[in-house]
């Protein structure tokens, strides 16, 4: 019986979360409930446990890489050897993502996984305006960032440029200070930072040729906009690119191209939030009758409002 005591409690130690009943058969414990016990705690375990393995690339072992699990809260990143550790339920799916190469999910089906990233070489091979051309910007070195013309100016509408590319580029803050139509939205590169004389707006180019707005660009003219982020810009363009630089490209047309024609229109309307009645010459005559009975002189609102303007009113009515 003592022995059946003891049995009982380092079991209890063993599973906290868990209560079994077994059944006692001539003083001694089931064998057969005892195993599906243990069986049944041990493939429930199984379902959450540590996850770990590699991250490699084409080269070798790749350090930094954000590890998560989809739907969860729990995640990680690899280190300098591309080792990963992270706690997973069987059947659930990791996301490893890292800048350059292309977000990849995995389910969980072992403890181990080692895991390969491909190369993100779309963003390197696409041709982005500088200073008199265009380069593939993978042979650039300095912060250049792009914005997809097709996706915020062509397939919406808008008012103009600047409010169309608010929020489009990371580090490109563009805002407009006023809801005035055709106000000159304020745009500024890494930072709201100011020069001596207080401007800190970016050089503005189409076609290489400075403008004072981009209020002055037509949407539907725009081809391509490149934005040049960092100070190494000035060395193309001179002091007036110290801030940064908005490259906008117009359409042009080509010999061996086709004739095509885009139209687009917009309607808008106005109407005033509430009808007031004007007076006519019968109000005019109605403050000119009250003040006379007053007896009082014209001050504030009916100053030059007198008899003499009344009748000049009622002989152009």
């Amino acid at each position: 019986m003592r022995k059946f005591v003891l049995f009982s409690v380092a079991l209890g130690l063993s599973f906290p979360s868990e209560s079994y009943s077994f059944a006692k058969k001539e003083g001694a414990l089931n064998r057969d409930n005892l195993t599906s016990a243990f069986l049944s705690s041990s493939a429930k375990n199984a379902f959450q446990n540590t996850v770990q393995g590699t991250v490699k690339d084409g080269k070798g072992p790749v350090s930094g890489v954000s590890v998560s699990v989809i739907g969860g809260t729990a995640s990680t990143k690899t280190d300098a050897q591309g080792h990963f550790k992270i706690t997973a339920a069987v059947g659930s799916k990791l996301r490893f993502s890292f800048v350059g190469y292309v977000t990849k999910e995995v389910a969980v089906t072992s403890a181990t996984l080692d895991v390969t990233l491909a190369d993100d070489n779309q963003a390197l091979d696409e041709v982005v305006v500088v200073g008199y051309g265009t380069q593939k910007k993978g042979n650039l070195t300095g912060a250049v960032s792009s914005i997809n013309v097709k996706e915020n100016l062509q397939s919406r509408p808008i008012a103009d440029v600047g409010r169309a590319i608010q929020g489009t580029t990371p580090g490109f803050s563009v805002t407009v200070p006023s809801g005035e139509v055709g106000s000159d939205p304020t745009m500024r590169i890494r930072g709201a930072i100011s020069s001596i004389q207080g401007n800190s707006s970016p050089l503005i180019l189409v076609d290489n040729v400075e403008i004072p707005s981009i209020q002055y660009v037509n949407p539907d003219d725009v081809e391509s906009i490149t934005v040049l982020k960092d100070a190494a810009s000035s060395s193309i363009y001179g002091a007036k690119a110290a801030f940064g630089v908005v490259l906008i490209k117009t359409k042009t047309g080509g010999s061996a191209e086709k004739v095509t024609v885009n139209y687009s229109n917009n309607f808008s309307f106005q109407n005033p939030y509430k009808k007031l009645e004007m007076g006519r010459v019968n109000a005019l005559k109605y403050t000119i009758d009250a003040l006379e009975r007053v007896g009082g002189t014209e001050t504030g609102a009916f100053y030059k409002v007198n008899r003499e303007s009344y009748e000049r009113a009622v002989e152009w009515d």
